[in-house]
C-alpha cells in the first residue's frame, strides 16, 4: 500500500478551534496497525445494572377478584470507551504530509477518540404494572393486566450514515433531498424509551 501511511490508535482529539489536546484513549491494541489495515474500531462498551421489585396481590372478593399491583426501580449505566480509525486522512496522494505512522488528523473525521466524547450515560426509571384477574368458574378466569415496558439508552457503531446515504448531504443523486433539506446523521448516543 505504497499510497498510505500506516494507521494507529489516536493520543488525543482536537477541539473545534482546531487546538489539540492530549487525552489518553482507551484501546485493547494501542499498537500501529499493518500497513494493510485501511481501518478498525477499537471499542470497549459495557453496562451495569441494578434493579429492585415488588408486587402484592390484594383479594377484593376472597378466592374470586385479585388485584396484584408491583413496580421496578431500575438502574441502568454504560460507557464506551476507545477509538474508531480510517485511512482517508492517511492517503498521501491526498495529504503529502499525513504523519507516519497516521495519527491524529484535525480534519479527518474518521479519527475519532471516544474517549473525549465522554460516552457515558445513566438511566434511573420506575415502570409499574397492575392486574385484575376473576375467577368466573372453576374453569374459567378472565384477567386485564396493564405495564408500563422500559428501554435503557446506548450507542450507535457511528455518527454517520456514511457516502452515498440519502441522508447524508453529498453530491450523488440520491442524495439530492438532503442536499436541500438538509442531511441527518444518527448522534453516537441513544436515549431512554418510556413505552407503555
Amino acid at each position: 500500500m505504497p499510497y498510505f501511511n500506516p494507521i494507529g490508535p489516536p493520543t488525543g482529539y482536537y477541539t473545534p478551534a482546531g487546538a489539540f489536546v492530549s487525552e489518553p484513549v482507551t484501546a485493547n491494541n494501542p499498537n500501529v496497525r499493518p500497513l494493510g489495515d485501511a481501518f478498525f474500531n477499537d471499542i470497549t462498551r459495557g453496562y451495569s445494572q441494578k434493579a429492585a421489585y415488588a408486587s402484592i396481590d390484594f383479594d377484593l372478593i376472597p378466592k374470586k377478584l385479585t388485584l396484584t399491583a408491583g413496580t421496578r426501580y431500575s438502574r441502568t449505566e454504560t460507557w464506551e470507551v476507545g477509538s474508531t480509525v480510517g485511512s482517508f486522512g492517511c492517503q498521501l496522494i491526498y495529504s503529502p504530509n499525513a504523519p507516519n505512522p497516521c495519527v491524529n488528523e484535525p480534519n479527518d473525521k474518521d479519527f475519532i477518540n471516544l474517549n473525549a466524547l465522554h460516552l457515558d450515560r445513566t438511566f434511573p426509571a420506575f415502570r409499574s404494572r397492575a392486574n385484575l384477574s376473576w375467577k368466573v368458574t372453576e374453569d374459567a378466569l378472565l384477567y386485564y393486566t396493564w405495564s408500563q415496558g422500559f428501554r435503557a439508552g446506548g450507542f450507535n457503531r457511528t455518527a454517520s450514515c456514511g457516502c452515498g446515504s440519502p441522508l447524508t448531504s453529498g453530491p450523488y443523486p440520491n442524495e439530492a433531498q438532503a442536499r436541500e433539506h438538509g442531511g441527518w446523521n444518527p448522534g453516537l448516543a441513544f436515549g431512554a424509551r418510556h413505552p407503555h
